[in-house]
């Protein structure tokens, strides 16, 4: 998409190929992608008033972010949270001297409200530096096309990053075979139709 970006091509029509079970996706989700580290002072755990866990100081922020009350969307869904990575410590009888986290949030609407809800709680946490590793919006697509189902999505693509088909007179879909219910897993495959 960058590349196609960067070539300044245009299209009236782009069909996106995705894992959406041959339907069409009514749109996908935006992402705030944070990555938070806190830094402690390692000490033996005997006598943990020598030091400070940075462990001890991330776990809380991360809580707070599993408790955040998130905006729901009539087609996309509930917007989500997923702690994906945590990294910290060295070893149990020693205070963790680094922590790190990445954080997921997929929103589904209210981009800049969520982004200010997790900004909000970072900044009552100084122990704590983020940084934003991406972000885009929710994509809102077309699916209006007579005999194909549609689809809600709770993934997302590659589609904010094509520049330049922002306008209405650009029809963008997205679809393709397979289920994203077996993607990163095992029993990843697609499934071949028969007529």
């Amino acid at each position: 998409m960058k590349a196609a970006s960067r070539m300044g091509l245009r299209w009236k029509y782009i069909i996106f190929g995705e894992p959406t079970e041959a339907k069409l996706a009514l749109g996908h989700k935006g992402i705030l992608l944070l990555q938070l580290s806190a830094t402690g002072k390692p000490c033996h755990s005997g006598y943990p008033y020598l030091g400070s866990s940075a462990n001890h100081d991330l776990i809380p922020v991360l809580n707070k972010f599993l408790q955040l009350e998130l905006p729901v969307d009539t087609k996309l869904g509930p917007s989500t949270v997923n702690v994906g990575t945590m990294h910290g410590g060295e070893a149990p009888n020693i205070l963790s001297p680094s922590a790190t986290a990445t954080i997921s949030i997929r929103v589904s609407t209210s981009f800049e409200e969520v982004k200010s809800s997790a900004v909000s709680i970072l900044s009552q946490h100084f122990s704590i530096s983020y940084k934003i590793l991406a972000e885009y919006l929710p994509q809102k697509l077309h699916s209006d096309v007579p005999g194909f189902e549609t689809i809600n999505i709770g993934y997302g693509t590659d589609i904010p990053f094509l520049e330049g088909h922002d306008t209405d007179d650009v029809k963008k879909f997205l679809y393709g075979p397979g289920s994203i219910f077996v993607a990163h897993t095992n029993e990843e495959h697609v499934s071949v139709w028969k007529s």
